[in-house]
């Protein structure tokens, strides 16, 4: 019965122990694992006899190289596998070198078996070698030792000389013993050997050769040229010229691609040695070739990520430059290289920026990069001009960070930026039709689809007399007299719901409680896809138009009573008639019941280039083409018949490009008897032309909001997986006990990181509250857990600083109801600023009751310092986005100026505003101003508030659980691999999720 195999496993995390032994378990028949965790005891361990060892990579307070070494110094023909949850191609490729068997990957563990299996056939036939190579020397030693003695014994005594040939014999027989021994080695060995003759002809061939080429030991013995022709065209020279000079060059190695017999391609280390006779003959060369496959896969493979690199470097779509402390160009992608007018990066490297076609920017850019190595802090997103090669001026949007070599010395400067002259030129034009918008004559007002006022321009206010802060928000229904017909606001909703526009007339109130009636176009505003978003409604004040319509209507009432009772004064004041619709800025006339004009103003008779005498008598038919002027007919004997007046569009004369809108209205007698018609012509085309300018302007605003927000998110992933591969690799470096040094950059990346990722949430809270996709939480708090939570957030740095940190909400109710989250992000904001800029004394957190009514609470917090104060004409700007009060803080202090602008938003969410009081050397005091209810709740225990360790709780209540892990990002993958087996979870690990993920979780 043969032993069990017994395996040495020198693993820290028990969980990975118990998942390595019970793998072993179910594919090995009979085998014996012992765990050893520090390196006392794996030197207690190795004093007994083992026939493999099993290592993880990664172990606080030991050193695999020292591990290795060890055992290497101990046992040298000990087999080692590094079993580790990841490894780099590099570092595995040099750990190869330095003698391990072979590395399995934990997550991939079905390598192991036959990893074992080799490595162990691997160290018995080594011990085999070596075995019959000391037999041999030995065999040799004392063949010659009898050979000696033997001589010595013929000369002094000829009678022992058949003795001594007879134990020559026995020597030499012994010599042929070991070197049978000495061939069967060479032909288990897994080293392709080989002895080639002073022909060129193979004299032996070791069976591996066939493993290796996939080619029999016959056939390289019966073919000289065979190893010739599988050696690829690229190596077949360099052989051929190491085949010509063997015989005077005494080794040779050489690395070889070969064709397998089956097709695939192999690598080989060919190691050749000249070997000579007794008088200096040439005897011809005996080597071994190795194969190297997996070592040149893994380089081949370490090649392509450096390619793959590259590649990303020439698709991304952004410049992407870096140089070296003197600031000329080590590298570049293409992008850069074309916008420095050059064809190729290779063209850039070397120059600087004076030699580039930005010439008049070279000062600007140098002092750049010169305070970024000079302060090792990077200089993000900020906008500047250029000069391209041809002579024209763009706008970049720029980044630059300082360059570090492996032991954290800044040795250049890295770039990035992108060009966002289409877009500027966008923003300048989106600000015309702002203009545009805002100063139109007209009212315009745009809702959302339950007609909540989102934007009103400048004529809305005059008209109304509100303000935008007070209808902003509003439903339409402020405006609303009541005496407005229910009927117009049921076929106002009716035609919208079928997404068509409408057209009428409201009676509207102003704020000071005065009626208008205003004639109002509305227009459903349509997304690319065809949904409705908004409601954009045009309208015009048409109260003196409806006046004057009065005024008509009352002169109607009476015209007839006047032609049949007062021809002649009718005749006397028809020039006080013509007149009054002469100076009427529209087209207006009279007629009878036949059609024919009795009366028309000025502009109609312009408008068909003759007088108002000549077109008096004459119909529609005189005037227009037959079609139109059958059409006008028609509408004056609807209007007649029904008695009612009637409103149409249409196109007057041949010119199609006009369109004018029409009302007519009857001529009523006092005796109810209809007289005729009396029309008006109002050219409209101006204000549709408006209507769809601002229209298609809309849209284009709309889909720029879009794509904006769809930039972001996409650049918020990609900005935040490497980030949290670069925070959580940091965390997993301090695990290995750094030095000191380490410790501190360690904390620096951290830092550096996690201010990063501050400023793209701010940017991202900015950018929602903008775009109005930012919502807030309705909830029970604790205002004492806010301030408390603000505090200790800032109670390091304060202490560090020497600052003391004060709190006080008297007079307000212990629990309220709002968002917790963002009044939280607001106090943080203000008291981190606070503590950035004061530099003695206290920092006070407070908060007052200011109101309290039906519809809740108004609260007022603060945030005082004792800091430096904001002088009084720096105080305008300290809201806006991207600003701070002085440019000199920025340098002295840091920040994106995002944090008091996110701050104002958030209060104007909350129902509040935002504000500060502050002097230079007397400090500050921000306040802003929420509109809560009153909460309820129980506040926690001191037993609750006390924090746990999450990862003693997990290797506790969860030790040697299965979890299957799905992430596309290797760096993320290998992070999360490594902390989840550093609590003892058992991971599966997957790039993506499907069902074969999912069967290997069953």
């Amino acid at each position: 019965m043969e032993s069990p195999l017994k395996l040495l496993i020198i693993e820290d995390v028990p969980a990975d122990f118990l998942l390595l032994e019970r793998y072993l378990h179910q594919h090995a028949e009979d085998v014996e694992c012992r765990c050893v965790s520090t390196i006392d005891d794996l030197g207690d361990a190795l004093q007994s006899r083992w026939d493999l060892v099993l290592s993880d990579y990664n172990l606080p307070g030991m050193d695999f190289r020292t591990i290795l070494q060890l055992i290497q110094t101990q046992c040298p023909d000990l087999p080692v596998i590094m079993v580790s949850g990841s490894v780099g191609e590099e570092m595995a490729v040099e750990l190869l070198h330095l003698g391990i068997s072979d590395f399995v990957l934990k997550d991939n563990l079905i390598r192991l078996m036959p990893a074992i299996e080799r490595a162990l056939t691997n160290s018995r036939e080594r011990r085999a070698r070596q075995a019959a190579e000391q037999a041999l020397k030995e065999s040799q030693a004392a063949a010659l030792e009898e050979q000696r003695r033997a001589g010595l014994a013929a000369l002094h005594l000829m009678e022992d000389a058949l003795a001594a040939r007879n134990r020559a014999e026995e020597a030499h027989a012994a010599l042929l013993a070991s070197e049978t021994k000495y061939r069967l080695l060479a032909d288990n060995a897994t080293d392709w050997i080989f002895w080639i003759g002073p022909d060129g002809c193979f004299k032996y061939v070791s069976p591996a050769c066939e493993r290796i080429s996939g080619y029999t030991p016959e056939e390289y013995m019966v073919d000289p040229g065979l190893l010739v022709n599988i050696i690829s065209r690229d190596n077949r020279r360099l052989y051929e010229q190491h085949r010509s000079d063997c015989e005077h060059v005494g080794i040779c190695e050489l690395e070889l691609c070969i064709q397998h017999k089956d097709g695939g391609m192999r690598w080989i280390d060919h190691h050749c040695k000249a070997i000579y006779g007794e008088n200096g003959e040439f005897l011809g060369r005996h080597g071994v070739n190795h194969d190297v496959t997996v070592r040149k896969q893994a380089e081949i493979g370490l090649r392509k990520s450096k390619d793959f690199l590259q590649s990303i470097l020439e698709n991304v779509p952004v410049r992407v430059f870096w140089k070296d402390f003197d600031l000329r160009y080590l590298g570049c992608n293409s992008l850069f290289a074309r916008d420095a007018g050059y064809s190729s990066a290779d063209e850039v490297i070397g120059k600087s920026d004076f030699e580039m076609g930005w010439k008049d920017q070279s000062e600007s850019y140098r002092a750049d990069d010169l305070a970024v190595m000079e302060l090792g802090v990077p200089k993000l997103n900020f906008e500047e001009r250029q000069m391209t090669p041809d002579g024209n001026m763009i706008w970049l949007h720029t980044s630059k960070v300082p360059l570090y070599d492996e032991n954290r010395r800044i040795i250049g400067v890295l770039g990035i930026y992108e060009d966002i002259t289409e877009r500027k030129q966008a923003e300048d034009q989106l600000r015309k039709l702002a203009l545009a918008v805002e100063q139109s004559p007209e009212t315009i007002v745009i809702t959302d689809l339950d007609a909540r006022i989102e934007y009103v321009n400048e004529a809305f206010q005059q008209v109304t007399g509100y303000s935008r802060e007070e209808v902003i928000g509003q439903r339409t229904n402020i405006l609303h007299s009541g005496k407005t017909p229910q009927e117009n606001y049921k076929t106002l909703w009716n035609t919208l719901g079928l997404g068509d526009s409408w057209k009428g007339e409201f009676i509207n109130k102003r704020k000071d409680g005065s009626e208008y009636i205003e004639f109002a176009i509305i227009t459903p505003l349509r997304q690319p896809d065809g949904s409705i978003t908004h409601y954009v409604a045009v309208q015009e004040d048409i109260t003196e138009k409806k006046r004057i319509y009065d005024e008509l209507d009352q002169y109607r009432d009476h015209l007839e009573q006047l032609v049949a009772d007062r021809t002649a004064e009718l005749h006397q004041k028809s020039h006080s008639l013509q007149a009054l619709i002469d100076n009427l800025p529209h087209m207006a006339w009279l007629k009878d019941t036949e059609g024919r004009f009795i009366a028309v103003n000025r502009a109609v008779a312009e408008a068909k280039n003759t007088t108002t005498e000549a077109l008096l008598g004459m119909t529609d038919f005189d005037l227009w083409a037959y079609p139109l002027a059958e059409r006008y007919r028609a509408d004056d004997v609807e209007v007649m018949s029904t008695r009612r007046p009637k409103i149409v569009e249409e196109v007057i004369s041949n010119d199609q490009a006009s369109l004018y809108e029409i009302f007519i209205a009857p001529i009523i007698d006092v005796d109810e008897s209809v007289l005729g018609t009396v029309g008006f012509a109002r050219d409209i085309t101006p204000q549709r032309e408006m209507e769809d300018e601002l229209s298609r302007r809309a849209d284009t605003a709309e889909y720029a909001t879009r794509a904006k927000s769809a930039f972001l998110a996409n650049m918020s992933h990609e900005i935040r997986t490497p980030m949290n591969a670069i925070i959580g690799l940091t965390y997993l470096l301090r695990q290995s006990k750094p030095t000191t040094e380490q410790r501190e950059r360690l904390d620096k990346i951290d830092t550096a990181a996690l201010h990063l990722l501050s400023i793209i949430n701010d940017i991202l809270d900015l950018s929602k509250i903008e775009s109005g996709y930012l919502e807030l939480e309705h909830t029970d708090f604790a205002l004492e857990s806010v301030l408390d939570h603000v505090r200790s957030l800032l109670a390091d740095q304060a202490r560090a600083k020497g600052l003391s940190i004060e709190m006080d909400s008297d007079g307000v109710p212990r629990w309220l109801r709002g968002d917790p989250t963002r009044l939280r992000q607001a106090l943080l904001n203000y008291a981190s600023n606070a503590v950035k800029f004061t530099e003695r004394g206290t920092i006070r957190l407070s908060a007052k009751l200011l109101q309290e009514t039906d519809e809740g609470l108004l609260v007022r917090f603060e945030v005082q310092d004792t800091g430096i104060g904001i002088a009084k004409e720096n105080i305008p700007m300290l809201f806006e986005a991207f600003v701070q009060a002085d440019v000199s803080t920025t340098r002295k202090y840091g920040g994106t100026g995002l944090g008091l602008a996110i701050t104002r938003r958030l209060s104007s969410l909350m129902g509040g505003d935002a504000g500060v009081e502050s002097a230079p050397g007397k400090g500050s005091t921000f306040w802003i101003t929420a509109r809560l209810q009153r909460g309820h709740g129980v506040m926690p225990t001191d037993s609750e508030r006390q924090p746990f360790d999450a990862e003693q709780m997990l290797r506790r209540k969860c030790s040697g659980a299965r979890l299957l892990l799905v992430e596309d990002n290797a760096i993320n993958r290998e992070v999360a691999l490594e902390l989840l087996h550093g609590v003892g979870l058992s991971v599966c690990c997957t790039s993506k999720f499907g069902k074969s993920s999912a069967r290997g979780m069953q």
